[in-house]
Parts: C-alpha cells; sequence; structure tokens
C-alpha cells in the first residue's frame, strides 16, 4: 500500500486514540517515514494535524504524544457536562423510533456484561452516549461532543 500524508494521519492517529502509541511517545519524522516508506514530507504534514488535534504535543526533543493532566481532564468533564445536558434535552425532544429502539437495545447489552474489562466499559459507554448524542439531532452539538472524548479516550482511568 501506497502512503500519503492522509492515510499515515489516520493510521497514527488510530493507533494514538487505541491507545498502541502511550502517551509521552515522542514521534520521529526519519523513524515514521521509514515505517510507511515515505519521505518526511508526507509524515510532516500527517504530524502537523496531529498536533491541530491536540493528540501530539512539542516537547523538549520533538512532538511526542499528548499527555493529558488531571486538571484537563477535569476541564473537559466540566464542559461534556453541559454539552451533555443539551443533548440529552435535545434528544428527548427530537428523537424518533429508532433512536429509542437503539438506546434501549445498548442498555440491555451492558445490563448483560458480566464484570466487563475497562476497555469494554469505555468503549460500550462512549458508544451509548453517541447513540444519545446522535438522538439529538444536532450534528454540530455531536461534533464537539466527539471532539471531547477524543481527550478522554487517551485517559481510560479518567
Amino acid at each position: 500500500m501506497r502512503h500519503d500524508g492522509d492515510s499515515i494521519y489516520a493510521q497514527l492517529r488510530s493507533e494514538i486514540l487505541a491507545g498502541a502509541i502511550a502517551p509521552a511517545t515522542p514521534l520521529r519524522e526519519v523513524t515514521l517515514g521509514e515505517r510507511f516508506g515515505v519521505s518526511r514530507t508526507p509524515v510532516r504534514e500527517a504530524l502537523r494535524r496531529l498536533q491541530h488535534d491536540r493528540l501530539l504535543d512539542r516537547g523538549a526533543r520533538g512532538l511526542q504524544v499528548h499527555q493529558a493532566t488531571p486538571q484537563e481532564v477535569i476541564q473537559v468533564y466540566d464542559v461534556r457536562i453541559l454539552l451533555e445536558q443539551e443533548a440529552a434535552g435535545q434528544a428527548a425532544l427530537s428523537h424518533d423510533i429508532t433512536d429509542i429502539m437503539q438506546l434501549e437495545g445498548l442498555v440491555e447489552r451492558d445490563r448483560a456484561l458480566s464484570e466487563p474489562d475497562d476497555n469494554t466499559r469505555a468503549s460500550t459507554n462512549l458508544e451509548f452516549h453517541a447513540a444519545v448524542w446522535a438522538a439529538a439531532h444536532n450534528p454540530v452539538l455531536q461534533d464537539l461532543l466527539q471532539r471531547l472524548s477524543t481527550h478522554l479516550i487517551r485517559t481510560p482511568h479518567s
């Protein structure tokens, strides 16, 4: 497969969000260029986009995977609470039968889980919340909440 800046960005973003690349891990252009079989230019483009997404920070020796501080986690939750309240209110007014069926199915699935591990808890929780956001039928609100969730994916024990 031939890689470009978009595919490198997507691959690295996926790995960061999945925890395959741990917080504070440095990402080097030369190493990534070798890994993907490309020059530094598409790697630099991908890293710039990841930095714009706040998934990378500039460290003492280049870019590294962002490590959320406890204060940042609290701030994200504070904003998320405000937006989730609005999403739930809009979902209560705008939902349709498909939304209700999906939410009921997710609740039933979650109740049937027996001692789920942390990853399962996190993914099922996010899936339920995303269904509530979708039921609001407000794409702007849904986008904002998805972006906030990106900050918390890297802090699964928060």
